[in-house]
């Protein structure tokens, strides 16, 4: 009797496994049919398949394969079939119109999607179903119908919002998604930032500005309508930034602090912005409205000290020096260091001052005082004390006390071996080697270096070590070259911009071919934006990815020019462009990541403030 029961049992077992085995079979073939458009050899076997198994999938595969050879009469009894079975389904009237509406019966298709609509229950899972349905079947009008119904039946009129606009989007009505955005934030403000989330991935796809031109439009429009409403301010602002306009989205973002009466703080976090995209006026124009609200203001005393920090950063960017200007920006820091008091809380102020008379004013001993100073001020930390060491090696380096320089790089070297400002100090050691013609000592250095912590103190260390180990020639032990150029890195480093580019030069003339010939148009091109002829800077980049495209600094190259393109001459699809183009075509750079967070910059992708 068991031997029976075990018999039937396997019996049972391989008929149900040979019947699954032949339906997947069945299946393959079926989907094959389809895929070679034998529709015919496809529907015979989906009929089979679809009365063994009455789901969406064969169903969806028998009634394309009737559609597509034109027998509405089988695809309308199918669909009609389907409806009975899962009448609590509505989407199966969107199928039954348009079997309708393709075998041109237009009345009976508008009939049967209007009910669909109609008879679609109060439940937003079938509310979407049917809608997605619609847009399956690329009609989107039923398919806002459908959630414009949905809102009604469930009593909420910011439902299906994003989903509504996303139809809008997709068919260009641009204006219309925007009211949709626009009610959205005018019941929560905070839906602020998901409006600008999903503008900024319209504002992608916009390559000839029409679409920012009606955002802004409508936009104004709604601010001129609405002036009491921050949301509305606050959108204007965003867009003026995202095509940036730092201009106008300062004059609106301090109409937003007037009109609200905050305290400063909108200003304040957009002059950081400014000062990430190198738009220094904007930035210290930002800072000075802040000031202007008074020494009781909780922002003061930041935003003297931010000020002057822009005010630096402009300094060492702009060509060429003003030294009435630089004289005037050194009061200021005079000034503004005596009144908040020389402490280790404005050490990074002490520092620039410091630079500005080393290297701007001829004033190397006021520089020298100032951060001794600072280095014996008492309660100073040790890693501040040997960030402004680094700073007084430089100003020695500068002033040719070359030993000294060394000197001082060493001792935070040794203060610090495993953190990035040791690591900062080896390099700058390195570079001093190099400019002195040490090439094999400044190469073992560097050869340590390639390892650090920080990306970009690794990727300097690789570049200046390949460079010195691709052109240095141990049968020539002038290396005339390489001298040449070390000499001009040093001049570039004195801010001797001029003499630099003779030294660059002068390799050219050396001969016809130098291994060192990429690596002196990138330096020239630096030397270029130093002097504000980006266009010149840019054209050097672009020769030296032409001519040089698998050499050392072509990643660097790119970079280069995205930044030019993104900081000086403002464009920002062409910045976007230049550093995708590094993401994709050096993924293994240390610049890609870099590259990638400034497309996201770009993009718009940077966290949004608190609303106050």
């Amino acid at each position: 009797m068991k031997r029976f029961a075990v018999s039937l049992i396997f019996i049972f077992s391989f008929v149900s496994s040979h019947s699954v085995f032949a339906q997947t079979s069945d299946e393959q073939i079926a989907v094959q049919y389809y895929s070679n458009r034998e529709y015919e050899k496809a529907a015979e076997l989906f009929e089979k398949l679809y009365e063994k198994r009455p789901d969406s999938y064969f169903y969806s595969y028998l009634l394309q394969s009737y559609v597509e050879l034109k027998d509405f009469k089988s695809a309308e009894k199918l669909v009609k079939k389907q409806i009975k079975r899962f009448s609590n389904l509505p989407r199966y009237k969107v199928d039954l119109g348009y079997i309708y509406e393709s075998s041109n019966q237009p009345s009976k298709a508008i009939k049967e999607y209007e009910e669909a609509i109609k008879n679609s229950p109060a439940e937003p899972f079938y509310i979407s179903d049917l809608a997605n349905s619609f847009i399956s079947r690329r009609q989107y009008d039923y398919a806002i119908q459908t959630y414009q119904n949905g809102r009604k039946v469930l009593k909420s009129s910011s439902m299906f919002t994003l989903e509504i606009t996303s139809i809008y989007e997709l068919m260009g009505k641009y204006e219309n998604a925007l009211q949709e955005y626009f009610n959205l934030i005018d019941e929560n403000i905070q839906e602020v930032f998901t409006v600008q989330n999903r503008l900024q991935s319209l504002l992608l796809k916009d390559e000839d500005g029409k679409i920012y031109e009606i955002i802004r439009i409508n936009t104004l429009k709604q601010t001129q309508k609405n002036p009491d409403k921050l949301s509305y301010s606050l959108l204007l602002m965003w867009l003026s930034i995202q095509n940036l306009d730092f201009e106008t989205a300062l004059f609106q973002a301090k109409a937003i602090d007037k009109r609200f009466k905050e305290n400063g703080d909108r200003v304040f976090d957009l002059a950081k912005i400014c000062t990430e995209n190198k738009r220094w006026d904007d930035a210290i124009n930002a800072y000075q409205y802040v000031l202007s609200k008074g020494i009781n203001n909780n922002l003061y005393i930041l935003a003297q000290v931010e000020i002057l920090k822009v005010k630096f950063l402009k300094i060492i960017e702009t060509y060429p020096i003003n030294q009435t200007v630089i004289r005037l920006i050194d009061k200021e820091y005079s000034k503004t260091i005596h009144e908040i008091g020389f402490n280790p809380g404005i050490s990074d102020l002490i520092r620039n001052q410091a630079y500005i008379n080393a290297f701007y004013l001829n004033q190397d001993q006021i520089a020298i005082k100032l951060l001794d100073s600072l280095i014996a001020y008492p309660g100073l930390n040790q890693r501040e004390k040997d960030v402004a060491k680094l700073e007084l090696a430089d100003i020695l380096l500068f002033n040719n006390e070359i030993w000294d320089a060394v000197l001082l790089y060493a001792q935070v070297e040794k203060d610090f071996p495993n953190d990035t400002l040791g690591q900062s100090a080896k390099l700058k050691n390195a570079k001093l080697s190099f400019y002195i013609g040490e090439f094999e000592w400044s190469k073992a250095q560097l050869d340590v270096l390639r390892a650090a912590t920080s990306k970009l103190i690794a990727n300097d260390a690789m570049q200046l070590f390949f460079t010195i180990e691709d052109n240095l020639d141990e049968d020539d032990s002038l290396n005339l070259a390489l001298q040449l150029y070390a000499k001009a890195d040093l001049l570039l480093f004195k801010n001797k911009d001029d003499d630099a580019l003779l030294t660059l030069d002068s390799i050219f003339t050396l001969g016809l071919y130098n291994s060192l010939f990429d690596e002196v148009l990138y330096k020239k091109a630096q030397i270029y934006v130093r002097r504000g002829q980006y266009i010149i800077a840019d054209s050097l980049l672009k020769k030296m990815i032409s001519f040089y495209p698998e050499e050392l600094f072509t990643d660097d190259a790119l970079f280069f020019r995205a930044e030019i393109q993104h900081y000086y001459l403002k464009d920002k699809n062409k910045a976007m462009d230049l550093y995708q183009e590094l993401i994709t075509t050096f993924p293994g750079s240390l610049l890609s990541y870099e590259a990638r967070k400034r497309f996201r910059l770009l993009r718009g992708d940077t966290p949004n403030d608190p609303i106050n």
